[in-house]
């Protein structure tokens, strides 16, 4: 399923064998989802800059979906989002679709360190 569409194991492998370089920064979904603030922290200060709370707090407003949403609507731009809660892949995914996204992620990153979070 996956390997038939896209190349994703290898692109995300190239990048999490260079994490620890300086100009690499891998952030996961579920724990900007999760510390979103914290994520704004972390991206300025890979970016060398320094943000205030109230700044950071700017930042999260801006970054929420609700907000995104509404900017593309309001700028008349068609897309489709889905509703980016963690998790909601259960909603999308069948048990065999699951099953074969398990399997995959086994396959191709089982012993690098890298471990994917599919819930809070």
């Amino acid at each position: 399923m996956l390997e038939e569409h896209s190349p994703f194991s290898k692109h995300i492998l190239e990048y999490w064998q260079r994490r620890n370089q300086d100009n690499i920064l891998i952030l996961m979904y579920e724990d900007m989802k999760k510390d979103l603030a914290s994520a704004v922290r972390d991206i300025a200060s890979f970016l060398e800059k320094n943000l205030n709370d109230d700044q950071v707090q700017q930042v999260v407003k801006h970054c929420s979906l609700i907000r995104i949403k509404f900017v593309y609507t309001y700028l008349n731009n068609s897309f489709s989002l889905n509703s980016g809660k963690v998790g909601d892949w259960r909603n999308i995914f069948t048990e065999e679709m699951s099953q074969q996204m398990d399997d995959y992620v086994q396959r191709h990153f089982e012993g690098t360190g890298l471990k994917f979070k599919f819930d809070l």
